[in-house]
Formats: structure tokens, sequence, C-alpha cells
């Protein structure tokens, strides 16, 4: 059952990029000061045992909605509307607030979540999983190359940081709960210049399949390239 309020986007095909949003009433100097707090989340398509992965972003302060509606818009996000409240003077009453609004936002994630897990299923066929282990490792090699080429090549280290994010929601799933794959140590190098990175990173991407596979042999020696490259590295 759909329970948040969705004023901007379609109910049954979720975007999987949502802002919630909140009208704030306040008093500042006995005057009344009414503004928008918006917080963006996003859920990865990655699927791992039918769960989702979502992650959530700052809340920001706007001084109405129809500066929200332009990035809304703009960027085809969803937009979900929270309740109007007012903010309490009170520090006591302000935490009983606090934790009210915080349990009413993780509430408003996990139904967007599901639903949007719904979606993707539908969208492809039903199967069970979007991604199974391996997919998810090849997953991380492109990313890897998305990050560095983003690093290196364009110069634009807020995308090469959001290609990083989606590697490191990858990697605590399948790190858990026990650590399988070493992928910090790859994300580690991506921003280093020397030209070597690249060879090194597809090592990287194929010692964590050779894992997966349960070539261990191969593995190890994958790693032993690896470390012997890295030690080269002009850091």
């Amino acid at each position: 059952m759909i329970k948040y309020n969705l004023e901007f986007g379609d109910h049954d095909k979720p975007t999987g990029n949502a802002i919630v949003y909140w009208e704030i009433k306040s008093m500042v100097k006995n005057k009344e000061v009414k503004k928008i707090i918006a917080t963006n989340f996003i859920v990865s398509p990655l699927l791992f045992n039918k769960d989702t992965i979502a992650a959530t972003f700052p809340p920001i302060v706007l001084d109405s909605k129809d500066i929200l509606m332009i990035t809304v818009k703009r960027g085809n996000i969803d937009l979900i509307k929270g309740e109007k409240i007012s903010v309490p003077v009170n520090p006591s009453d302000f935490l009983v607030f606090f934790k009210k609004q915080l349990s009413f936002f993780n509430k408003i994630v996990l139904q967007y979540s599901r639903r949007y897990a719904e979606y993707i299923f539908r969208k492809n066929d039903g199967s069970e999983e979007l991604l199974d282990e391996q997919q998810a490792l090849e997953e991380i090699g492109h990313l890897a190359e998305d990050a560095r080429e983003a690093f290196i090549k364009k110069q634009n280290k807020h995308l090469a940081r959001h290609m990083i994010i989606k590697m490191r929601q990858i990697e605590h799933k399948l790190n858990s709960p026990n650590v399988k794959y070493d992928i910090e140590n790859l994300i580690g190098i991506l921003e280093i210049p020397d030209e070597m990175v690249k060879t090194i990173s597809g090592l990287y991407t194929k010692k964590f399949l050779a894992i997966q596979s349960e070539h261990y042999e191969t593995a190890e020696t994958l790693k032993k390239q690896i470390n012997n490259l890295s030690k080269k590295l002009d850091t």
C-alpha cells in the first residue's frame, strides 16, 4: 500500500531519485518565518537478496517551493510531500520532534524503495535479482573505469565521487557479513594520475571474478601482479 504523498512523478513508474520536502514554520524574534526543508535520496537499482540500497543526502533550506519545483522538473525527480510542521522552541520538545521527523523520513524511504524494487522487477520480467554477484563485480569494474575517467580526463571530482558512492553501495552488500573483496583498495588508487592504474584496475576486476568463481590460485596470481605493479605507481 502506498502511504507517502507523491506530488510529482508516477506511482507506477518511480525513477529511483526522490526528494522529500516539509513546509516549516518557526518563530524568529517573535516573528513567524516559513521555509521549505528538502532532502534527496536515491535508490540503487542493484538489488541483493531482494534488499534495496538507498543513499540519502543532507537536507537544505529553501525560501519557497517554486525554487524546489525548478530542480524537480529539470531533473525529472519524484517529489514527496512531508508534513506541515512547526519547530518547537523548547529544547526537550525539539528532541522529540526531531526523532519523530527522522522516523517519518525513514518510513518514506523504505516505502518508496520497496515500490521502486517492485517496478524494477516488473521491468525486468520478474527476474529474481537485478544483478547477481558476478554482474555486480563486473559493474564495479565499469564504475572504476568511469570514476578514473572523471578524475583524470574530465577533471570532474564530483562525478568521480558519485561513481565511487555507487561502488561502495555495491561493496557494502558484497562484503556483508564477511569481507570478501578488497574493493576499497581499488577505490584508493583511482585518483592517482599514473597510467599504470588502468592496468591495475583491470587486474582487480579479474581477481574479484576469480574469487567469485572460486578460482583461488588464479586470484592469488592476480593479487601478486597487483602488488608488484602497485609498488611502481608514481603517487
